[in-house]
């Protein structure tokens, strides 16, 4: 369960050699991610590259239903024009 909702992950390493001043060594990249299937979103990605460091993206708050139609309404004082209409450039 990850924000409440459930999550399947998976989990791969992938084993690279590259010259690292100027020795060989072999460089272990780890990846996971765990996703919700019903809302086709990723709820955490991780990646662990020594080469670039580690990121990790997380879904904190989620908040399932109807979102507030304010979210979506024009904003006051905003003006909305049709440019295919408007003439006065010309």
């Amino acid at each position: 369960m990850l924000a409440g909702v459930l999550a399947e992950g998976t989990r791969s390493t992938r084993v690279t050699h590259e010259e690292i001043a100027r020795r060989d060594r072999a460089i272990m990249i780890v990846s996971e991610s765990w996703m919700n299937s019903e809302l086709f979103l990723d709820m955490l990605q991780k990646l662990d590259d020594p080469r670039k460091g580690s990121t990790t993206e997380t879904v904190v708050e989620l908040r399932r239903g109807e979102q507030d139609p304010a979210l979506f309404a024009v904003p006051t004082g905003y003006t909305i024009v049709d440019v295919a209409k408007d003439d006065s450039s010309k």
